[in-house]
């Protein structure tokens, strides 16, 4: 109802600016405020908005598209503030639901949908589309919320991460806010909204071995690559064939996780695979060995643990 009485009272702004002659800056800044479409965007002096603005209310919408440099349907906005139980608002959302090619089809088509859903004129329709539209937005992100929670770092795609992406990006401030302070991995969640710099191969039996056979670590070192000030994704974890059997009895439940990964490979001697891997994707290392007995190319980047400790 509220948003309902603020088109009424912004129809009743368009309704006594046409009674004026003259326009000036000031009432084209008012006109800003009123319009909702591509009208909103249009940038012409004053007199030309104005003539173009009373030629449209006689019914020559050629001659306003044409001096506002739109197209006629977008004037009927202007037919729409005019006389609302008649003319439809042609907002970005009805232009591409419609999919009209002429005023004629478009105001058909429009009305159509308008007594489709029993509404009494352009402006109740209007305000369901607006409703109905941001209660698909907050099922979206509800939707790309719940899918976030169910990410596990083990099984990160980068498929899955690139689609997840692109949804974060088309979120608005308070939506992107909602994913950053979701409770979960902060690797996953700078997989989200940072961009990676390239993807990474990690040496995981060095690891365990730094992290005292402790499979916990491994879950340290994500989160200290999740804010390094570059980020790299997609990774691979390439492990010994014998590292689960090195590691405690109490720890190799929590490897599972890992030995189970799409991300994780096993090889022995390991070397091998990772500075392939790092070649074929054009990745960096991290592990703490120099791969000096391997010849490691010039152009693979090596890092340590201890430079990812220190940021």
């Amino acid at each position: 109802m509220q948003m309902k009485q603020v088109l009424l009272e912004a129809r009743q702004d368009f309704l006594s600016l046409l009674k004026r002659r003259g326009w000036k800056e000031k009432d084209l800044n008012i006109l800003r405020g009123i319009f909702l479409g591509e009208l909103s965007r249009v940038d012409v002096p004053a007199d030309i908005f104005e003539l173009a603005i009373k030629e449209a209310v006689k019914g020559n919408l050629k001659l306003s598209s044409k001096l506002l440099g739109v197209s006629e349907i977008d004037t009927l906005e202007i037919l729409f503030w005019y006389l609302p139980k008649k003319y439809p608002l042609p907002s970005e959302r009805l232009k591409k639901r419609l999919k009209a090619e002429s005023v004629k089809e478009f105001i058909e088509e429009a009305n159509r949908l308008r007594v489709k859903l029993g509404k009494k004129d352009f402006m109740e329709l209007y305000l369901h589309l607006e409703e109905a539209e941001e209660e698909e937005e907050k099922r979206e992100n509800t939707d790309l919320l719940e899918r976030v929670r169910n990410l596990s770092i083990e099984k990160l795609s980068e498929s899955e991460i690139e689609e997840l992406r692109y949804f974060y990006s088309l979120l608005d401030l308070r939506g992107k806010e909602s994913v950053r302070t979701l409770n979960v991995h902060p690797y996953i969640l700078s997989a989200i909204i940072r961009n990676p710099s390239a993807p990474i191969v990690i040496d995981g039996s060095n690891l365990l071995w730094r992290g005292g056979l402790s499979v916990s670590y491994i879950y340290e070192v994500f989160e200290r690559l999740a804010v390094f000030r570059e980020f790299f994704f997609p990774y691979r974890i390439v492990f010994d064939r014998n590292a689960e059997f090195v590691l405690p009895v109490h720890e190799r439940k929590g490897f599972e996780r890992w030995k189970n990964s799409p991300n994780v490979l096993f090889e022995s001697p390991a070397d091998g695979l990772i500075i392939s891997l790092a070649n074929t994707m054009d990745a960096v290392v991290l592990s703490g060995d120099r791969f000096r007995d391997h010849g490691l190319p010039r152009r693979v980047r090596v890092l340590t643990p201890e430079e990812i400790e220190k940021g």
